[in-house]
């Protein structure tokens, strides 16, 4: 914006820039916004409950859990992409080759599936790929139907590190399924952990080293 005005004022167009005469609005770290919402388990076994295995919804879900991929790359796996028992993924953003081993949940739900020679696991009504900006829109029906408004498919990227997060996994061995390069790409997905619990772990071994050492 601040280019655009100084473009106007370089024809002439505006005596003033007013971006250089604003003063930049300032924003408590409360008042933030938090970016997508964060599945919790409750939703992840709500939306369990609401859409069985055997269903295009399940497998679609725990497609995104159990890969942590963005649903760019998600969307497009198929059994082309399986190399004994593992996916081989090459990331559309980053172009990183990840192998990343087919969890058991994930595994039952494309077992459920009834048997198809497509490209992709996961197809429209029509039998075609979905496109992102489709995918994202359908699979929010799909949470809104099981009682999760506030859920999103990013938001189960998001699960999945906040998972690791409560685990206590290094930084590097999310990154290795992630596909993150940075430590503060990692950041910004773990907000969301169990802070609760990982103090309570502390304050635990805090008072457990306290009566070892009298």
């Amino acid at each position: 914006l601040r280019r655009l005005f100084a473009f106007g004022r370089k024809l002439g167009w505006i005596k003033n820039n007013p971006v250089e005469d604003s003063e930049p609005v300032k924003v408590s770290p409360g008042e933030r916004s938090m970016g997508f919402y964060t599945w919790t388990e409750d939703d992840i076994a709500r939306y369990r409950a609401r859409w069985p295995l055997g269903t295009k919804q399940r497998l679609a879900m725990e497609l995104m859990l159990w890969t942590d991929q963005r649903k760019v790359d998600a969307i497009h796996l198929g059994r082309q992409h399986v190399r004994d028992g593992k996916f081989v993924i090459r990331q559309s953003k980053t172009g990183k080759l990840l192998t990343l081993p087919i969890a058991a949940p994930l595994a039952e739900a494309i077992a459920a599936m009834p048997a198809s020679d497509a490209l992709c696991f996961i197809l429209t009504e029509w039998g075609r790929p979905f496109s992102v900006k489709g995918f994202g829109g359908w699979f929010r029906e799909q949470c809104d139907a099981a009682g999760l408004p506030r859920c999103t498919a990013h938001g189960l990227r998001k699960a999945t590190m906040r998972r690791m997060a409560e685990l206590e996994m290094p930084n590097k061995t999310m990154k290795s399924v992630s596909g993150h390069s940075k430590d503060e790409e990692v950041a910004r997905y773990t907000e969301a952990a169990d802070q609760a619990r990982l103090a309570g772990n502390a304050i635990k071994q805090l008072v457990e080293w306290e009566k070892s050492n009298p």
